[in-house]
């Protein structure tokens, strides 16, 4: 224990019961009579994967766990089950609806039937005969039935590698072969491996798969935890170097708080928890159990609540090591532990140091019209210890406030999602060309008391190009802005500020922005969420929006200050 201490890491006691801990509270939220966990009156299907959670504490013996063979657990989880089972349609698919009552059609959930698939292997003893029966049968038709979609989409005449190959396959992919082990299946074993080994092959070197042309560091994760998962249970195609390319990648795009990194997401906005999600796969690397380890840590430290089935699976397959007093090697060690680097990848740049972490862009992609697929628009993200995110917040569609870099020429054009982009990594800069003007963006300095970005274009007169900031707001604190200064309390009720020439200032939640020349503040602006059946977002997805006009041969500049600064 004292070894764990000194490393700053949590013991595995107390990881397991932080866990336990964490399990039980969603208690409160399971209605016996339906075996549903609910999230007021709504309910989703996949709030029934904390089956495997209670699975794995119901069966594993730990200080601070007080769920180990309680027999009321067990029924628990046995009407959890049943409730999945029961809302099956006869082809073993669930209506996929969500806690706002929304349906989104038949589907075989790939996260609920591979939880409930591993719940059955850990407790089919337990299950007692009739309850054992009935949960065979659901299982057996969900997975001939994801079994037929694969082999449809990977027989298909006219497919290519980059056609069948996405998140929700690639996890079925390990589902099925899981599956083919339980149930006695070979041929799903065969097409498990065919899409597996396709899966590897459309990874980009520098270590995610591609959704709507570029990375997200959300679904990454998907891909990850899959590819550990098919690695877990004994999976004959070699994953490794795989996985060691996406811990690459994830290294360099997660907040030293332990959130993901959105400026390089073209799909999910910004979430400022730790998850989870892809540990189980970045385990199996010696760096990858010190990042892990270290992910853990944080989510306990800020009180994040993992009770996600993600986590059973790491406790299932993981032991957390044993941390010596030895020096740690290259090869153990994690980069994101590093207090501070500067490091390109995927046309990026990420900076960290002084407690600072800097994220420019420059991955330019074009514009899709699925819903899932956002505009690559939004290009920075700023990151300090002591206020987490103040700039960025992820993409959004048809919205040219979101974009960093928004003009309109002389001849009537009207651009904001850049079609090219271009980074100097040396230089700490992107360039960023929508139509015939380009914007560029630098990180000029970073130190401990202030992080400075310049912008200037080739704008020429008659343009109008406007930069767009998006700004974090935190609901309930005072935002000090405007001509003259005046607190305001950030809530729902719009705001729009607005400044002349002259040096502006403006603070909020430990930080302190400053500005020369007009500018213009206005809140809340809200996203387009494509996981709402209407596309409408809740006020903690919004942003603030600054904009700075830019004129022809001139350049703007934002110095950020932290709150301990002394400038």
């Amino acid at each position: 224990m004292e070894r764990w201490v000194a490393r700053g890491k949590p013991a595995p006691a107390e990881v397991s019961e932080w866990f336990a801990r964490n399990v039980e509270e969603a208690f409160g939220q399971f209605d016996p009579q339906t075996g549903r966990f609910m999230e007021g009156d709504g309910w989703a299907v996949t709030n029934q994967d904390i089956m495997l959670c209670m699975a794995f504490l119901y069966l594993h013996q730990a200080p601070g766990n007080r769920l180990y063979r309680d027999a009321m657990l067990l029924e628990r989880i046995g009407l959890t089950g049943d409730a999945l089972r029961s809302f099956q349609y006869p082809d073993g698919k669930v209506e996929f609806v969500k806690t706002d009552g929304s349906k989104w059609g038949p589907i075989y959930m790939p996260w609920s039937m591979y939880h409930w698939l591993e719940t059955y292997g850990l407790l089919a003893p337990e299950l007692g005969e009739t309850r054992r029966a009935d949960w065979l049968e659901g299982l057996q038709l969900a997975f001939e039935g994801i079994h037929r979609e694969m082999r449809e989409s990977l027989d298909r005449p006219e497919r290519t590698s980059a056609s069948v190959v996405h998140n929700i396959p690639t996890w079925n992919a390990m589902a099925l072969h899981r599956a083919s082990r339980l149930f006695g299946r070979p041929e799903w074993k065969q097409t498990a491996d065919t899409m597996i080994r396709l899966t590897l092959d459309e990874q980009d070197e520098e270590g995610f798969w591609p959704e709507h042309h570029g990375p997200t560091t959300l679904y990454n994760l998907v891909y990850v935890h899959a590819l550990g998962l098919y690695g877990r249970h004994n999976g004959e195609i070699d994953v490794i170097p795989s996985l060691d390319k996406a811990l690459r990648f994830h290294e360099r795009f997660t907040y030293p708080d332990g959130s993901r990194v959105e400026t390089v997401d073209g799909r999910t906005k910004y979430d400022n928890h730790p998850s989870p999600m892809g540990l189980v796969g970045f385990t199996l690397l010696p760096r990858g159990e010190a990042y892990a380890r270290s992910l853990i840590a944080l989510a306990m430290n800020r009180g994040v609540k993992w009770r996600a089935p993600h986590l059973a699976n790491l406790l299932l397959y993981w032991n957390m090591g044993s941390p010596t007093d030895d020096v740690e090697t290259e090869e153990s060690s994690t980069l994101f532990d590093q207090p501070v680097f500067a490091e390109e990848l995927a046309r990026s740049v990420a900076v960290k140091q002084d407690d600072w972490y800097v994220c420019l862009s420059a991955f330019a992609a074009p514009r899709v019209d699925s819903r899932w697929g956002q505009d690559r628009q939004s290009f920075i993200g700023v990151w300090h210890k002591d206020s987490g995110l103040i700039i960025g917040g992820g993409n959004s569609k048809n919205q040219p406030e979101w974009s960093t870099f928004e003009i309109r020429t002389a001849e009537g054009g009207h651009d904001y999602v850049p079609h090219a982009g271009t980074l100097n990594a040396d230089g700490r800069e992107i360039s960023l060309s929508c139509g015939p003007r380009t914007l560029t963006v630098g990180l000029r300095s970073v130190s401990s008391d202030c992080a400075e970005l310049e912008f200037s274009s080739d704008i020429v007169a008659g343009d109008e190009g406007l930069v767009h900031i998006p700004l974090q707001l935190k609901r309930g604190q005072p935002l000090d802005a405007g001509e003259p200064e005046e607190a305001r309390v950030v809530s729902e009720q719009p705001l729009d500020i607005r400044g002349d020439r002259g040096l502006h200032r403006i603070r909020h939640a430990g930080w302190e922005l400053r500005l020369e020349g007009a500018y213009s503040l206005n809140w809340p602006s809200y996203p387009f969420n494509p996981y709402a059946a209407d596309g409408s977002a809740k006020l903690n997805e919004a942003v603030a929006v600054l904009t700075l006009p830019l004129t022809a041969g001139e350049s703007r500049r934002l110095i950020l200050l932290n709150a301990g600064s002394s400038l």
